[in-house]
Formats: C-alpha cells, sequence, structure tokens
C-alpha cells in the first residue's frame, strides 16, 4: 500500500511538472488528484477500524472508498487525455 502511494505520488506529480509549461489549470488537476487518492485511500483504512466497532457502517465506508477509488481511476484517464492533447496541440 505505500508502495501504492509512492507510485501513484511520483506518477502524478510527475505529469503535473511536465504539463505545467503547457496548461497550469490541467497541472492543478493532477494535484487534485494526488489529494483525492490520498483521502480515498485514508477512507478505506478507517473503514477498517470502523468495521471493528460497527460492523455495517464499516461496510458502507468501504464501499463508499472503493467507489471514490473508480471515480480517482476515470479521473485520471480523463487527466492522461487532456494532457496528451494539451502538449500535442503545442507540438
Amino acid at each position: 500500500l505505500i508502495l501504492q502511494l509512492c507510485c501513484f505520488y511520483n506518477e502524478c506529480r510527475g505529469y503535473a511538472g511536465i504539463i505545467q509549461e503547457f496548461d497550469s489549470d490541467l497541472s492543478d488537476h493532477w494535484l487534485k488528484l494526488w489529494r483525492f487518492y490520498g483521502v480515498t485511500i485514508g477512507t478505506a483504512l478507517l473503514s477498517i477500524l470502523i468495521f471493528l466497532i460497527f460492523r455495517s457502517l464499516g461496510v458502507i465506508v468501504m464501499l463508499v472508498a472503493d467507489f471514490a477509488s473508480f471515480v480517482c481511476s476515470i479521473w485520471m484517464l480523463i487527466l492522461q487525455y487532456k494532457s496528451a492533447k494539451a502538449v500535442s496541440e503545442f507540438a
């Protein structure tokens, strides 16, 4: 999990750094994606603790975290497309 967070952080920061020269708003979206993903992972970890105390609430929180992770993946694909489009328009 820690390695996955480090990889995702470096990927988002890398895209943000490269695209900064072409589109600063898109660069900010990459940084927001990283924050959103961090909150998603934090929520998933928190749901484990909640599950130990309140079973049904823990399951609901985990489902929300899973859905947020899915949204994060779709958001990343959209940002990759927009980044490629911005770089190709510049070239």
